[in-house]
């Protein structure tokens, strides 16, 4: 069973609901209205023992409107670690779920950043690139499965950790030329890229035929090379 972070209670309205977190709902807004910059960390809401019915009340709420009407969330704001959060509310499944999110000022605008002006011509991309990229997005679209992403940078932490622990070499830390320098921009030939992108999924552009690879050299043997000399 899951170990609460904490207890608490929402009030919804005049309704008392005590569960494992203590939030106090300022009110309801639309799903929509909520920009995925806002969204922080999400958190399970379960019922204390006696609020059973009225968790399920809220709930069911929220998913009778969402299937009448429109999907709405709570918004709600609680006190964690000295901290005060501002949450959104919802039904997930059988449960209620909280997420935190950010205050207005904590979310940056894209204001003073350097950014390329919008529209194709401004920055000459072609009508043939646009059409590669777009095709490019199209073969590469597949369903979310977060199964099969994981964090690779800890992972391989982990391993050269273990490595270094094996080798009794836990005092030693990583040297400048083990570190990884990040990459800077390159100019590429952007046609190039997508071409290549392309046809490494197994479709070259029409009109177009894959590339081959040059055949490697030959490596002479030594009674070849002997009667060379001879």
């Amino acid at each position: 069973m899951a170990r609460a972070l904490w207890k608490g209670a929402i009030s919804f309205g005049l309704v008392y609901i005590p569960v494992q977190v203590q939030a106090a709902a300022r009110g309801f807004t639309e799903r929509s209205s909520i920009p995925p910059e806002f969204y922080e960390t999400p958190y399970y809401l379960a019922p204390q023992k006696g609020g059973e019915k009225v968790y399920a009340l809220l709930r069911e709420a929220l998913l009778r409107e969402a299937l009448l009407r429109t999907e709405r969330i709570g918004v709600a704001s609680f006190v964690m670690h000295g901290r005060q959060h501002l949450a959104a509310i919802a039904p997930r499944a059988d449960a209620l779920e909280l997420n935190t999110l950010r205050f207005a000022e904590e979310v940056l605008g894209v204001e003073g950043l350097e950014l390329p002006a919008a529209g194709v011509k401004s920055v000459g991309i072609s009508a043939k690139e646009l059409s590669m990229a777009e095709k490019l997005v199209e073969e590469m679209t597949a369903a979310f499965e977060p199964q099969q992403y994981h964090d690779t940078y800890r992972e391989d932490l982990m391993r050269r950790i273990e490595e270094k622990v094996r080798k009794g070499e836990t005092h030693a830390v990583l040297s400048e030329a083990e570190v990884e320098e990040p990459r800077g921009a390159q100019v590429i030939d952007l046609m190039a890229a997508l071409r290549n992108s392309l046809e490494r999924r197994g479709e070259a552009p029409a009109g177009r035929a894959p590339a081959r690879q040059a055949p490697r050299p030959r490596r002479k043997t030594a009674a070849a090379a002997h009667r060379k000399r001879a």
